[in-house]
This record gives structure tokens, sequence and C-alpha cells, in this order.
């Protein structure tokens, strides 16, 4: 498999602290992604499986950090840079 050259951001889908349903933290079972994304940037949320409900500011933090530093021309700007 080719990897994939293009920035991923690897929290909704995995890396929660305390998930032990879809376990990440100490199993291989995310080595794929790293192996297979050349550009992945990896959050650990403290939460356990439903990260998003669980912990939405932190989820959403990880996100927007994610976001503003691989897509800084589609972030907006503040309404306190204008």
């Amino acid at each position: 498999m080719k990897p994939f050259a293009g920035p991923r951001c690897f929290t909704a889908s995995g890396h929660a602290a305390y998930d032990y349903i879809c376990e990440t933290m100490d199993s291989s079972f995310a080595e794929p992604m790293r192996r297979d994304c050349t550009d992945l940037t990896e959050a650990v949320i403290p939460s356990g499986h439903w990260m998003a409900q669980e912990q939405p500011i932190q989820v959403n933090a990880a996100l927007a950090k994610w976001l503003a530093a691989k897509a800084p021309d589609a972030w907006p700007a503040s309404s306190n840079d204008v």
C-alpha cells in the first residue's frame, strides 16, 4: 500500500485514554495508520470510548489546533484580527 501523504488527525477515531473498546494507547491497533499516513498528528483525549460526548471541549480544542496548524488558510481569522 502506498503511504497517504495528506494530513490526518487521529483523535475522533482513537486515542481515548480510557477506551477499553477500541484501545489504541498500549496496543498495536493504531500502527497501520502510523505506517500509512506520513503526516499524522495524534492527540490523546482523557475519555472513554465516546470521546466527543464525554469531552467535547477537549476534542474540539484538539481539532481546532490541528486545523490551525495544517490548514491555516482555511481557518477563519478572529474578529479581533480584522
